[in-house]
């Protein structure tokens, strides 16, 4: 399965679940993490992993740009169980071909007005990827959440638009900062954090069962 990470936008914690996804698909089989990002913020933190958890399971990671990742990702994936695609935090050919390389696309979404307003043409950018890769299902990931006040009026207003959404949410802790900066997942990190612990193992299982 080759997952796409992706919106138009910065700052919604895009990078922060494809390096958790991508280490806990690599503890069920060989996995791809292709960083899009121009930014390298995903290969940056496999550098500071490799360094500070040299035991620890790692996904093979290769820096691919714009149409690169659709056109070498496509050949290199091929060799992998699993494929996560980190993207660039903007409309251009990086997010495209991601879309039009993925299987499943998941969309962190803050619940801030900033993080929504491109939501029109973002899905326009998902229906031209489907008219040319039929497989693709999309799926909105609520992150980087402070509050659950909010959200319900939210998640109306993206069903009405089209979209699906995860039932679970990514909640805004420290604790992703902590562990990102030492190469590692919010499993991995000491002490144990249960409400981080908690939101991620149930977006992989909510995952799991999106077919």
């Amino acid at each position: 399965m080759r997952y796409a990470v992706v919106y138009s936008k910065g700052g919604v914690g895009k990078t922060t679940i494809a390096v958790h996804l991508a280490t806990y698909l690599a503890n069920q089989g060989p996995t791809l993490l292709i960083d899009g990002d121009p930014q390298e913020t995903a290969a940056t933190w496999i550098t500071w992993r490799r360094e500070e958890a040299p035991n620890a399971v790692t996904p093979t990671t290769v820096r691919l740009v714009g149409k690169a990742i659709l056109d070498e990702g496509r050949e290199v994936a091929s060799g992998f169980t699993h494929t996560v695609i980190d993207s660039d935090g903007r409309d251009g050919p990086g997010m495209r071909n991601a879309l039009l390389l993925a299987d499943r696309a998941i969309v962190p979404l803050g619940y801030e007005g900033f993080d929504t307003i491109d939501l029109q043409n973002f899905k326009q950018n998902v229906e031209l990827a489907q008219d040319f890769n039929p497989n693709l299902k999309v799926r909105i990931l609520l992150a980087r959440v402070h509050s659950q006040s909010k959200l319900d009026g939210l998640v109306k207003d993206l069903n009405e638009m089209g979209f699906e959404v995860f039932s679970q949410r990514i909640r805004e802790l420290m604790v992703y900062r902590y562990a990102g900066a030492n190469g590692l997942t919010v499993h991995e990190h000491k002490p144990r954090h249960a409400a981080a612990n908690h939101d991620m193992r149930s977006f992989y299982e909510e995952l799991e069962e999106w077919k």
